[in-house]
């Protein structure tokens, strides 16, 4: 599902089934990496020196799209416990890695 200006409308996208029947399992439904892919990085050289990135900032990003993804899909009529207990692993996954940072 896909949010602008207070609609929801669904994405499509092309997978190999192989790795359809590996994620669905574990994906949190509208995931996607939020955030600039240095934000990931310890270190990121940008040409002249390295710079540090921001991975708690990332991780917490991370968290308030989930929060925010379990709350919007929770009103459409496909989700239930199932997409339900998949984000809240995911909730405590990432914020096992918040606090591991921190």
């Amino acid at each position: 599902m896909f949010v602008s200006a207070g609609e929801t409308r669904c994405l499509g996208s092309i997978v190999d089934v192989q790795t359809l029947r590996a994620f669905l399992p574990i994906y949190v439904a509208g995931l996607d990496q939020p955030g600039d892919w240095s934000e990931r990085q310890r270190s990121l050289f940008d040409g002249f020196s390295s710079e540090t990135g921001d991975i708690v900032g990332h991780l917490r990003k991370s968290v308030g799209l989930v929060e925010s993804l379990r709350e919007i899909n929770s009103r459409q009529p496909w989700y239930d416990d199932f997409h339900d207990g998949i984000a809240l692993v995911e909730l405590g996954r990432l914020r096992e890695a918040v606090r591991e940072y921190e």
